[in-house]
């Protein structure tokens, strides 16, 4: 900020850059690359995230979000196939 060219506009791009790189990774890169390795879908991730941090309160809740809608999605995947699909198939 006090280097030669700097000041305030130098100061208001690199918030800018900051804000726009931090959203693209908060909300497109890290949903897509965990919802690859988990197998959820990047919206689902998102929503987990909100869930479980409002339902632990915080910070929490938010990191174990992924890790308890895999298991919750896991569980429900293996009982409809062991409960449901037999009473129909």
């Amino acid at each position: 900020m006090f280097q030669p060219g700097g000041g305030w506009p130098l100061f208001w791009l690199v918030l800018a850059v900051k804000i726009i790189v931090q959203a693209i990774e908060s909300w497109i890169l890290t949903p897509k690359i965990m919802g690859e390795r988990t197998g959820l879908h990047p919206v689902v991730i998102i929503v987990a995230i909100f869930f479980w941090g409002t339902a632990f309160d915080g910070v929490l809740g938010m990191l174990l979000a992924i890790p308890l809608t895999a298991f919750v999605v896991t569980a429900w995947r293996l009982a409809r196939q062991k409960y449901f699909s037999a009473s129909h198939g």
